[in-house]
Formats: C-alpha cells, structure tokens, sequence
C-alpha cells in the first residue's frame, strides 16, 4: 500500500502513466452500454481498434473484420481515435470498468501514439510506456480479477524511408520507430501466463525483406482491410484459448484455405506481369483477374501488369526494325525494386525470334535471356510463372509472308514462324523449367485451334484479325486467360460461369489499364525513346476507388 502511494505521488500530468482526462460523447455511450449490457470481450485501444468496426467511409470494410471475429464473440470496442496510455487509463478510472461480472478476455493495444513526436507535443520512453501500459493492465485487474488481460505489442510503423504510394503517409521518425520496438521488449515482462498474456503479432505485417507491407499497412501506422484481417487471424489462436472457444475462420481465410494450390499462389499477393504488346494490350489480364475475382469473392487479386509493345527477353532485333527492341532486362532490376512483388508471371518469345526462320543462335539466346530473368526474379525473392508465346497465325498475312528459302524482309513474317520457331521456344520452357519456375503451357493449345481454324478455312478467324496473325482479338484474349488459369488449376476452362454484372468486365478492364499505364511509365522504359514519370500516388487512388466498385459487386454489398 505505501509503495503504491509513493508511485502516485510520483506521477505527474503528462505523464504516460498520469490517468489525463478525456470526456467524450463516445465515453458516455460506452459507459452507458457497458452498464446495460455484460460483455464477454473488451477489445481496448486507439485508433488502430477504434477503426476496426466503429467507422464508416474508407473504414467501412473492416466492420466485416469486427464482425466475424470480435461481434460473435459477444465483443465491445473501446478503441478511440488518437488515445495513448494516459488517456485509455483515465477512461478505465472513470466508468469503462464500472459494471458487474468479469468479462472473459480484455485485449489491449495501445502506446503507438506515445512515440509519435510528429503529431503530439510529448513523446514518451519506452520506459514510461511501460509504465502506462502496466497501469492500465493493474486497473482492469483491480476492478476485474478473473479477466485474463491479453496484450499485443505495439503495431510497427513505417520509418522515414519507407516506401508507399498511398496518398496519405504518417511521417515517422527512426527514433519513433525504435521506441516502438523497445516498448514491446519491456512490455512483455508484464505477461504471467495466468491472467496476463502477450503477444507481438508484428511479423505479419513485415515483407520478405524485413521492410513494412504497405498493403497491409498503407499510411505506415493503420491497418486497412487486409492488414486488420489478417491481424485478426493471427490472434485466433491466443483468443480462442483464452476466450474457452475455437478459432474462427473469416470468409477470406476459409476461401483461401478450400482453394487450389496456384490460386493460393496468386490471392492476396502483389503480381507483376511482363510481356510484350500482347501483355501492354492486357485483355487477357483482365479477363484473368475477371474469371478470378468473379469465382473467389473473397480473395483480393493485386497485379500490376506493365507489357512494353515490342520488347524481347533476348535483346535481338531484326534489321528494318524502325529502333532497337526494348529488353526486359533494362527495367527488371527497377520493377523489382519499386513493385516487389511476390510472383512475376511473364510471357515473352514471340518478338524474340524476330520473325524470321528458326535459328539455334537465337533459340540460345532467348534461352539465356528467360534464365536471366528468372534467376533475377528468384534473387529478389519473387517466385515465377512462365507463360509460353501465344500462337502466330500466318493465315492472316495472305501473301506477305516470307516463304522457306526467301530471304528474310520486315514486315513480312516467316511463314512457318509458329511451327517451327515458338513451338521449340515453348517445348524448351516447358521440359527445362528454367531456374524451377512454373511453367504454363499456352502455346500448345492456342496453336491448335489456330491450325485448326486455317484449315477450315473459316471465314471469321477464331483468335486473330484479318492482317494480324500476332496480337489476339477478344476471343483470343479470354483463351489466352482461360488457358492459363486452368493449366494453374485456378479456374476450369469449362466450368460454369456464375452470372454476371454487366459492370463487372468493364470495371476491372479500366482498373487494369489505369495502373498499368501509370506503372509502366513510372517504372520508366526505353523504346526509341526514354520515358519516365515521378507520380504514381493519382494512380493508386484510382486503383483503389476502381477496387472498391468491383468488391461491392463481386460480394454482393
């Protein structure tokens, strides 16, 4: 008891562990539902738990995260937007407590805006921390004994170097982010493993390379959707066991546990697709992203498809090309870096053997060119899918063709360039999966019908315009999406098509163009001519108000 009263006499206003007044319209309602309700879950914090369920606008998605997880466990939230430790335990002294019966679990999150010394006038040590924290945990179990108390270690934030293209961004210092860290270290010191526990969730939020996942975390301190939902599924487990019951599974983590292998490889995750025209089109990413969005409801699809028209993986060009061919590997390095995705998927070979007759010169180096570009995928942490040239229609060229035994001109293509020029690009990727990439096969197909259809001598070509035997119409943009997504066993190639918003293809068409026309160039590229922008943040925003429209429709909100 005199210890105690020295450490009050001690504490000063201002002080993380001083209890700083905060009336509020939200603290009366609490306080009022608390007494009218008994509650079985107290989920305590700032705004990273007021966020989760109790606001609207760009936050509305995460009452789904409340819902599933916190609502069906008879939960309250006492998060409030800007709160630090001094005022989260004045809210505990002064009627957030005051009701009868023990609730089973009390989660707290606080302590980030202590460290904050771009927005708060004071900052605290992790030391006095510490200190709040303690004294909030002391308060709940005064009042509440038989409440296990569960701690999580303050969320990371963002440091001064960190990269996102979010159009808000918390500017946090090294020191901001240290504290952080240091706070966690003493903070776990206050777990008995009987009534008080701890547990630091952070590594969910970290990428591959130990830097913050913006997309978890995009303004560097606040949890969007995903990143609530996935720290929700981290703590299932601790809270289940507290709590007496069993983990929940979301939507989200039930679809992506029922769903195969590849799409597992692909949900959730950022994807850069490469390629030439054919990928700078981008029909058939779209179309991807359709046939995906519309089968996993629940699963989000986050690539950025930047195909360059022209460019080659093998750095070849045939003479008369008006310049030299982009290469992959002049922007590989930059897209790697600023994009870091997770999986590259890329489908290079039908500008690498220049149009002219099969060559082994040229089959070696496209050879060489796609192992390079695998291997500096693979270094940077990436993994990679391999999509084998469309097919080439030579039947739409009439006679501008060059035939077997003339020599080679531009803008006449060899005729047998299919057959006996991608065919053996493709035949390589697929027996050498080179650097152990996931290699999909798309030309064997492709070709088929192709073949097929000139034989028939159809009168409406099935994947090609009249006079472009190279770049697919719309039919062959969806085979070409079809296709490999059931050579990934994503989605069948002849499976039942759910019905459809009509708004739905156009929506996700324009979403997919937008980044890709603002990553390409952000990225920066040469062909003929160098070209770069600085802005990408526009983008993004449009990105993600395109997302927002294509999520409504796609569940059903």
């Amino acid at each position: 008891m005199l210890a105690l009263t020295l450490a009050l006499a001690m504490q000063r206003p201002g002080d993380a562990d001083y209890p700083t007044p905060t009336p509020s319209d939200r603290h009366t309602q609490k306080v009022a539902a608390l007494k009218a309700h008994h509650y079985d879950l107290l989920m305590i914090g700032d705004s990273i738990t007021h966020t989760v369920g109790d606001f609207d606008g760009e936050w509305a998605p995460l009452k789904q995260v409340w819902r599933t997880h916190f609502a069906a466990r008879n939960g309250i939230n006492l998060g409030y937007s800007g709160y630090r430790t001094e005022n989260i335990l004045w809210h505990m002294q002064n009627g957030e407590l005051d009701f009868e019966g023990d609730p089973k679990v009390a989660v707290l999150n606080i302590g980030t805006n202590n460290t904050d010394d771009t927005n708060y006038k004071t900052v605290h040590t992790a030391e006095q921390i510490f200190k709040g924290t303690k004294a909030i945990v002391d308060t709940i179990r005064s009042k509440h004994p038989t409440t296990k108390v569960l701690v999580l270690g303050i969320f990371p934030r963002g440091g001064a170097k960190e990269i996102t293209f979010f159009h808000r961004r918390y500017k946090n210092s090294d020191q901001c982010v240290r504290t952080c860290e240091e706070t966690n270290n003493l903070t776990k010191n206050l777990a008995d493993g009987k009534h008080v526990f701890f547990l630091n969730l952070n590594k969910v939020f970290f990428s591959r390379d130990g830097s913050l996942n913006t997309d978890l975390i995009p303004d560097l301190v606040h949890p969007n959707f995903q990143g609530a939902e996935t720290w929700a599924n981290a703590l299932e487990p601790t809270l289940a066991r507290l709590m007496g019951d069993k983990p929940i599974k979301s939507p989200q983590r039930q679809e992506f546990d029922a769903a195969p292998k590849n799409v597992q490889l692909l949900a959730n995750k950022r994807v850069l697709v490469l390629g030439d025209s054919i990928t700078q089109d981008g029909r058939y990413v779209s179309d991807m992203q359709l046939l995906l969005e519309r089968k996993y409801t629940h699963l989000d699809f986050n690539w950025f498809s930047i195909g360059l028209g022209s460019e080659t993986v093998s750095g070849l060009t045939e003479p008369g090309h008006p310049f030299p061919r982009p290469d992959i590997h002049e922007r590989l390095g930059r897209a790697l870096e600023t994009i870091k995705p997770e999986v590259v998927m890329a489908c290079y070979g039908m500008n690498d053997g220049i149009y002219h007759p099969y060559s082994k010169e040229r089959q070696e180096t496209f050879q060489r060119g796609i192992a390079s570009m695998v291997e500096q995928c693979r270094k940077a942490g990436a993994k990679v899918v391999l999509v084998t040239p469309p097919a080439f229609d030579s039947s739409q060229y009439g006679n501008q063709l060059t035939q077997p035994g003339q020599p080679s001109v531009y803008g006449k293509p060899y005729a047998m360039y299919d057959s006996q020029v991608l065919a053996k690009f493709a035949e390589w990727e697929v027996k050498a999966k080179p650097g152990g990439a996931i290699v999909v096969d798309l030309h064997t197909p492709m070709s088929k019908v192709v073949s097929e259809a000139a034989t028939k001598n159809l009168p409406n070509p099935v994947f090609y315009n009249q006079g472009d035997g190279i770049h697919p119409n719309d039919a062959g943009h969806m085979f070409m999406a079809q296709t490999i997504l059931d050579r990934l066993g994503a989605v069948p190639l002849d499976g039942p098509k759910p019905a459809e918003n009509l708004d739905l293809p156009g929506l996700i068409s324009q979403c997919r163009q937008t980044r890709s026309e603002g990553w390409l160039s952000y990225i920066g590229y040469t062909r003929g001519e160098h070209v770069k922008t600085n802005e990408i943040v526009p983008t993004e925003d449009k990105v993600l108000d395109f997302q927002a429209r294509i999520d409504k429709i796609r569940r059903g909100e």
